[in-house]
């Protein structure tokens, strides 16, 4: 299991966008009681086995491939019904408008996609090997972002489901061809949508997300310049230069001096 040990990193949460606090599993789980919740958002999903699970005003089975998500103070336990009850969870801090957008409560039931399981072990393994507080916040929020979509994506619009696609996926080199596969429309038509309902491209969008994500890493992170350009997708850090200019009027270096 990774668990985050830097106090600073949680504490100053609010000046990042996800902070992610622990993830791991839980071999023959044991049984859970939080009278007053848990201080960071709770996703977990049973791996083998059966569970009750129980929060104000409601008790539920969960089986093998069920999930719940749980807002941060929510009161809660759970334990086995039977035996081989294993779990599998990630906690994680993130601004409540995330949820407020998707209209997401205190609790929610899901389904696990069949990928979820080695996203989450594919996380853990990221976070015990060589990363920094930067790199963890970033692959830790397209993970969530990742969870948000298969889970949610049938009730959000295409345009919703192409930006959320873009979230999850801007620290890595994603074409055109990549955003069309996702949400299963030929590029061509995706385009002409996209900039029909949007009045911008698809790949203008992305851009756009990557800077955003870029200005708040120079704000609140302690990475390299060009440490930052690579984690939101920039292999190029002369291109990086030239983009984050045109979008922001200063260069990398002077954004960072400036609202540091």
């Amino acid at each position: 299991m990774f668990i985050e040990s830097s106090d600073i990193y949680v504490k100053e949460s609010g000046n990042l966008p996800f902070v992610l606090c622990t993830v791991g599993e839980e071999k023959n789980q044991h049984a859970v009681e939080r009278p007053r919740g848990l201080g960071q958002h709770h996703l977990i999903i049973v791996t083998s086995g059966k569970g009750e699970f129980r929060v104000p005003g409601e008790t539920f089975t969960l089986s093998e491939g069920e999930g719940v998500l749980w807002k941060k103070d929510l009161p809660h336990s759970y334990k086995a019904v039977g035996a081989g009850f294993d779990t599998a969870f990630v906690t994680f801090l993130v601004s409540d408008g995330v949820f407020d957008y998707y209209q997401i409560g205190d609790q929610l039931k899901f389904e696990a996609y069949p990928q979820l399981l080695s996203s989450i072990r594919d996380l853990q393994k990221f976070c015990e090997g060589d990363s920094t507080l930067l790199t963890r916040s970033a692959e830790g929020y397209s993970w969530f972002v990742e969870w948000l979509y298969a889970t949610l994506e049938p009730s959000v619009p295409l345009t919703g489901r192409v930006r959320r696609f873009l979230e999850a996926n801007y620290s890595r080199q994603i074409s055109l061809d990549d955003v069309a596969d996702a949400v299963h429309m030929s590029k061509y038509a995706l385009c002409h949508y996209y900039k029909e309902k949007c009045g911008s491209t698809v790949m203008k969008t992305l851009q756009d997300i990557r800077i955003s994500k870029a200005k708040e890493l120079l704000r609140f992170g302690g990475e390299s310049i060009g440490e930052v350009a690579q984690s939101c997708g920039f292999v190029n850090l002369s291109y990086f230069d030239k983009v984050f200019q045109a979008a922001s009027g200063c260069t990398p270096h002077e954004y960072r001096v400036k609202h540091k």
